[in-house]
Parts: structure tokens; sequence; C-alpha cells
């Protein structure tokens, strides 16, 4: 799910669970996905026959003087339309269009295409006001060996573990911490979060997950028109997945 999803070679297969590319729009006023909910269904069910609400409820308190009200307001955030065999899904939102990918994920060359089309069929539907944000997100876990005899060491395989570990009775045991960067040069962003799991008799689970993104404010364009954009994120969260494992942690993917 990073830098490698440009990667060439054959033999490298990376640890991809998921790769999102979400386009956060402005929509018109009185803009209604309850009301297109069956023009979105009919749109995408060749290729996603399974359609699913997703709801956001929220909680509003009022304070008055016979003490505090609540109201639960429940309320449809997104469309999800997911593919027969469950690897793919596109999903209509109050924010935006998001496409997701689940393993096994190849390269993203091969999946522009349908990002393409399924984007034209949001925007045709929905017709967004304004693209505010474009975000590449890839979720890999990655497996380091582990044994009794043979512990995963974090920092044999990632470059960015705690630089100090306190000494005498504690032993770092798991890592969870998040790191933000910024180009300088085209105002693009990236979150990396690393994240242990419980571990195995024979591995160590770390959770490696990069979002590259980048606001703008401009028209809801044809993909084509904002590949230039896809293709800055793409390079900067490679960079940063190719700077944060170790060769010895890529080699485990070969």
């Amino acid at each position: 799910m990073a830098a490698s999803s440009s990667d060439t070679r054959s033999t490298y297969h990376p640890p991809i669970i998921e790769a999102v590319i979400d386009f956060d729009c402005e929509l018109p006023p009185g803009t209604s996905l309850t009301q297109l909910s069956e023009t979105i269904r009919e749109a995408t069910a060749d290729k996603y026959p399974e359609f699913k609400e997703v709801r956001l409820q929220e909680l509003t308190l009022t304070q008055n003087r016979e003490g505090t009200e609540h109201r639960v307001a429940n309320n449809i955030a997104a469309y999800q339309c997911v593919s027969a065999d469950k690897t793919q899904l596109i999903q209509f939102r109050n924010a935006g269009f998001s496409f997701n990918r689940l393993e096994p994920y190849n390269r993203l060359d091969d999946y522009l295409p349908e990002i393409g089309r399924t984007w034209d069929i949001y925007r045709k539907i929905v017709q967004p006001a304004v693209l505010k944000r474009i975000s590449m997100r890839y979720i890999n876990r990655i497996l380091l060996p582990n044994s009794p005899e043979n512990p995963a060491m974090l920092r044999e395989y990632f470059t960015v573990t705690p630089a100090h570990i306190p000494s005498g009775n504690l032993q770092l045991v798991g890592i969870f911490q998040s790191l933000r960067f910024q180009c300088s040069q085209s105002g693009a962003q990236a979150q990396l979060t690393l994240a242990t799991e419980n571990p195995t008799p024979d591995a160590v689970p770390v959770i490696v997950d990069i979002e590259a993104f980048i606001t703008t404010s401009e028209e809801p364009a044809p993909l084509e028109k904002i590949l230039g954009k896809i293709d800055l994120l793409r390079g900067l969260k490679n960079e940063i997945y190719n700077s944060t494992l170790t060769e010895q942690c890529q080699n485990l993917f070969q």
C-alpha cells in the first residue's frame, strides 16, 4: 500500500491491505443524497451490485430550565457500492467521492480507468460545486518474523521507531506514533502512522498507514485533468514509504 504501488518489479508484493482515493467536495445547497439514492444504485449496479447505507448518528445537547435535553439524529452519511467479489467499493458521500481497493492490490495505474469512470458517475449525478481536497491513503500490514530465540527488533525494519527507550525494567513491546510532513514546493501534506498489533508466536504485525493529501479549490473536472495532483501525491506517499521501511523490511516482500 505504499510507494511500491507504482513499483514495476514483478517479484515485489507490497503488503497493501487497502488503498483509498478521496475527492472531497462541496455540494450545491439543498443537495440530498437520499433523493439521489435510486439513481446512484441504478448507475452503479452493473459492477457494484451490493448497495449499502452508511449512517451517522449526531447527538445534540440543549440546556434548559428543566435540565438537559438530548436529541439523536440518524442521517445518511454515504452510500457504498460494493463489487461482487468484495475487493472494491465506491462511496457517494455527503462530503465527496471515494474509491476503495482492498487486497489483492496491484498498481494504481491498473485502477485509474475505473476511478475515472466512477468519478464521472459521481460528478454527473451529484454535480458537486467545488473540489476541495484530494487524498491518497495506503494501509500496509507487515508481519515481522518473530520467535523467542530471535525476537523482532523494530529498529531493524523501520527508520522512525522511538529514539529513546527507558532503561531499567521497561521493555518496548509496541508502538503507536504519528508523524506529519509537508512538501515545501507543492504544499501537499502527508500523515504517517505506525502501530503494532498483538504479536503471534511467529510474527509481530505492524500497520504502516500513509495518507498524502492536497487542498484545492477548483472545478470537479474529469480525472485526466487532475492526474498531475494524483501523481504528486503518489510520489510523496512513495517517498515516505521508501524512507520509512529499511531494506531488510522491504526484502520481506520479494
